[in-house]
């Protein structure tokens, strides 16, 4: 089955977004393909990083998906 959104026109969908205006925090989920055998250094990191929430690993998939504060998403990604 093909997803609508799963074309390479929305790989990159850019978003204004002021948590202020909304009242509520609001996180990010992420995606991070590392290179081959960089898997774990990666959870590393992100566990050593304050303002990641949560982070996981989709079953057979070798990349690592993170939750991050939107305010804090950029400098999150600056790290990686």
């Amino acid at each position: 089955m093909q997803r609508p959104w799963s074309g390479p026109e929305y790989r990159r969908l850019p978003l204004l977004l002021d948590p202020a205006a909304i009242g509520l925090p609001v996180a990010a989920w992420v995606r991070i393909r590392p290179a081959p055998g960089q898997l774990p250094k990666v959870a590393a990191l992100a566990e050593s990083i304050r303002d990641v929430s949560a982070i996981g690993s989709p079953a057979r998939l070798s990349c690592s998906v993170i939750c991050a504060a939107v305010d804090a998403i950029e400098d999150v990604l600056d790290r990686f």
